[in-house]
C-alpha cells in the first residue's frame, strides 16, 4: 500500500524539529563570526561587519542592558585626535582634551597611536563617544577621566592605566567655563551623579584608587567586553552606606575579564543594583563580588575560578554590623570552578526589570571563557595603513578618508604592560627601549660591560621608555637587572617618589623569596614617605613566611598597622595561616584582627598542630 503523501512532509518536519533541538547555546544565542569565533551579543552587532571604519555610529546601537540607550556623539561631528599633549586650563585644538569639553555631540576617534599623560583630570562633557579602535590609545601616567552632571556618554576601545590623583587647579569642562578643581583620587574613570554612560572594550589597571568608580547617583550604565588587571579595589557602585541617593544605581556588569592580579570589589556595591552577567573571574586575592548597605545583586552566567588559597574561595562578602539575610543576592546558571562558591541570600525577585530594548539573552557560565576570549581593546586593522594627519578643526573631513574599510577586529592583549614573549610585544615598546632590554640581558653576568651599557644606552632613554623597560623586565622575570634598572630611574631629574613603581618590583622579588632586595628596596619606600597597599603588604608578609623569618613578617604587619589606609582582611589570614607554628606571634596578630574585625571569624585547628602536645 502506497504511503499517504502528506508522510514525507511529516518525515522532514520530524528531522528539522530533531535538528533545532540540537543547536548549541551559541547557535540559538550568539552569532558566530567569520573566523568560527562565538562572539557575545554586542559584538556580534558590530564585529561581524567588514565597514566598522566607514560606519562607526553604529557601535551606539550595540549596547545592551541599562546602558543601553547611551548613544554618545552618534548624531554629532567627527573629530579626529592628532596631538597628544595636554593643557587642562587652555585645550589645543587637535587634543583629546579640547574634543571632550565642546558642548556639541562628537564622535572622537585618533589618526595614530599615542600615549596621552594629561595634567589633570579630563573632564568629559555629554554627547561624547571616544572611539579607539584603528589606533592603539593610552590614557596613562598622570590623572585620568571623570565623567561629572552629563549623560549619554561611551568610552570604546582605549587602555587606562597608571592613573594618579590629579592635584588641585583650574580645569577646563566646557567650551566657556574654567573653573577651580580640588583634585581627583586617582581612579581610571570616575562617574558622578550621570547617567546613560556605556564603557566598552577597553582595559583597566594599576591606578592610585579605583578603576572604576559609580557615584552619587549615577544610573544607566553597562561596563561590558573590559579587561581588568593588577588592581586591588576594582569597580565601586555607591558612594557610602549613608548615601541614599545611591538607591537608584543600576549597572549591568557584562562580558568582562577579570584577570590576573585583582583582589576584590569586582564590583562592590552600595544601595543599588548591578546585574553581573557572563563575566570570566581568574581567581582573587579577597573576594569577587561584595556589597553593602543592603544592595540587590543578580549574578548571572557568570565563570568563577577560584583560588588556590582555601581560606578565599568564597566569591561574595557583605561588609555590615547589622546582618544581611534578608539582602537579594542570587546566583543563576554561573559556573564554579576550583571551589569557587556564592552565598545566596533574601527573598524575592533579582531579575533587572530591563526593557525589551535593553534586554539580552544571557549564556550558561560554561559558554563564558569563549565570550570573554576578546575582553579589552581590539586591534582594528584596515585596508591600507593611515595616509597623513589631519587637522581635527575647524571641519574634520570625512572618517572614510582617514580610516579605510576594516578587514577586522581581533583582541589586543595589552593592559599598559606588554603581554606575550617579547616579540609579540614589541610594537607596545619604542625601539630604544627593546634594545636596552635586550643589551641588559645579554651583559647581565658581566658587571663591568652591564654599568659600561647603562651609562652608555640605558641613560639616553625617555621617561616611558625607562618605565616600560622596567615593567618588561618584571613580566620576564629579570628581577636583578629590574632593580639596577629602577635604582636608575630614581637617579634621574623627572623622578618623584612613586608607590607603585616600588610596588610591582617588591611583589616581583617576594614571589621569587629574594627577601634581602625586598628589605631593601623597602626601607627605601619608607624613607620616602610611602606606603603600600594591601596587595604588596600581603606578598611581602607571604614572602617571608615562606622564607621561614616569621620575625620579619612581624615587622611588615607592624609597619601595616601604621599604615593610613583602612586595614584589609588578607594580610591578617596569611599571617594566622603561617604563624601556625609559632603561637604566641599568631595569638597577638588573632587579637588584633578580632578588634579590627568583630563580625568575623579565626578557625583555631587542635593543638597538637602547634606542636604543644
Amino acid at each position: 500500500m502506497a504511503s499517504p503523501p502528506c508522510l514525507p512532509l511529516i518525515t522532514l518536519c520530524l528531522i528539522l524539529v530533531s535538528s533545532l533541538s540540537k543547536l548549541t547555546l551559541a547557535d540559538s544565542y550568539y552569532t558566530p563570526s567569520t573566523n568560527n569565533k562565538v562572539l557575545n551579543p554586542i559584538d556580534s552587532c558590530w564585529r561581524a561587519k567588514s565597514n566598522w571604519a566607514t560606519n562607526r555610529r553604529a557601535l551606539a546601537d550595540c549596547a545592551v542592558g541599562f546602558g543601553k540607550n547611551a548613544i554618545g556623539g552618534k548624531f554629532g561631528a567627527t573629530y579626529v585626535v592628532t596631538d597628544p599633549s595636554d593643557d587642562p586650563a587652555k585645550p589645543k585644538p587637535g587634543t583629546l582634551r579640547y574634543a571632550v569639553i565642546q558642548s556639541k555631540p562628537l564622535w572622537i576617534v585618533f589618526a595614530k597611536s599615542m600615549v596621552i599623560t594629561l595634567k589633570n583630570e579630563l573632564m568629559i562633557n555629554s554627547y561624547k563617544t571616544i572611539d579607539g579602535r584603528g589606533a592603539k590609545v593610552e590614557i596613562a601616567y598622570g590623572p585620568c577621566i571623570t565623567i561629572q552632571h552629563v549623560s549619554h556618554v561611551i568610552i570604546h576601545g582605549i587602555s587606562v592605566h597608571d592613573c594618579k590623583p590629579g592635584k588641585s587647579g583650574l580645569v577646563q569642562d566646557s567650551p566657556t567655563h574654567v573653573g577651580h578643581r580640588r583634585g581627583s583620587d586617582g581612579d581610571a574613570v570616575d562617574i558622578f551623579d550621570s547617567s546613560d554612560i556605556w564603557i566598552d572594550h577597553c582595559s583597566f589597571a594599576r591606578c592610585y584608587d579605583g578603576l572604576i568608580d559609580v557615584i552619587h547617583g549615577s544610573t544607566a550604565i553597562t561596563i561590558s567586553n573590559n579587561f581588568f588587571s593588577h588592581h586591588d579595589k576594582v569597580m565601586l557602585f555607591g558612594h557610602d552606606d549613608n548615601n541614599y541617593e545611591d538607591r537608584k544605581i543600576k549597572v549591568t556588569v557584562a562580558f568582562n575579564r577579570f584577570g590576573p592580579g585583582l583582589v576584590q570589589r569586582m564590583p562592590r556595591v552600595r544601595l543599588g543594583y548591578a546585574h553581573v552577567a557572563n563575566n570570566r573571574y581568574e581567581q582573587w586575592e579577597m573576594y569577587a563580588i561584595g556589597g553593602s548597605a543592603d544592595p540587590t545583586i543578580f549574578s548571572e552566567g557568570n565563570y568563577f575560578v577560584a583560588p588556590n588559597n582555601p581560606d578565599i574561595k568564597q566569591v561574595t562578602k557583605r561588609e555590615t554590623t547589622n546582618g544581611w539575610k534578608n539582602w537579594k543576592w542570587r546566583s543563576s546558571r554561573d559556573k564554579f570552578v576550583n571551589g569557587a562558591y556564592f552565598v545566596p541570600s533574601g527573598y524575592g525577585t533579582t531579575a533587572p526589570g530591563y526593557t525589551k530594548p535593553q534586554s539580552f539573552k544571557v549564556a550558561d557560565g560554561a559558554m563564558v571563557p569563549a565570550l570573554t576570549s576578546d575582553a579589552g581593546p581590539l586591534s582594528c586593522t584596515t585596508s591600507r595603513a593611515v595616509e597623513a594627519l589631519v587637522s581635527p578643526s575647524p571641519q574634520p573631513p570625512a572618517i572614510s578618508s582617514i580610516f579605510p574599510p576594516a578587514l577586522g577586529c581581533v583582541r589586543r592583549y595589552h593592559d599598559g604592560r606588554p603581554r606575550g614573549p617579547l616579540w609579540r610585544g614589541k610594537k607596545l615598546i619604542g625601539k630604544e627601549a627593546l634594545f636596552v632590554i635586550l643589551g641588559l640581558k645579554r651583559f647581565k653576568d658581566d658587571n663591568e660591560k652591564l654599568d659600561k651599557f647603562i651609562k652608555t644606552h640605558v641613560l639616553r632613554l625617555l621617561k616611558l621608555d625607562m618605565v616600560s623597560v622596567l615593567n618588561e623586565l618584571e613580566r620576564q622575570e629579570e628581577v636583578s637587572l629590574a632593580v639596577k634598572m629602577f635604582r636608575v630611574i630614581q637617579k634621574q631629574d623627572w623622578y618623584k617618589p612613586d608607590v607603585f613603581l616600588y610596588k610591582d618590583l617588591i611583589i616581583s622579588l617576594a614571589r621569587r623569596k629574594k627577601m634581602d632586595d625586598v628589605m631593601e628596596l623597602w626601607e627605601s619606600m619608607r624613607k620616602e614617605d610611602l606606603f603600600p597597599d594591601s596587595q604588596t603588604y600581603t606578598e611581602v608578609i607571604r614572602g617571608f613566611l615562606q622564607y621561614g623569618s616569621p620575625a620579619d613578617a612581624m615587622n611588615i604587619y607592624e609597619d601595616m598597622k601604621k599604615s593610613p589606609d583602612p586595614p584589609e582582611q588578607l594580610p591578617f589570614r596569611i599571617l594566622l595561616k603561617g604563624l601556625l607554628p609559632h603561637p604566641l606571634l599568631r595569638n597577638k596578630v588573632k587579637q588584633d584582627f578580632e578588634e579590627i574585625f568583630p563580625d568575623q571569624r579565626v578557625y583555631d585547628p587542635p593543638e597538637e598542630i602547634f606542636g604543644l602536645r
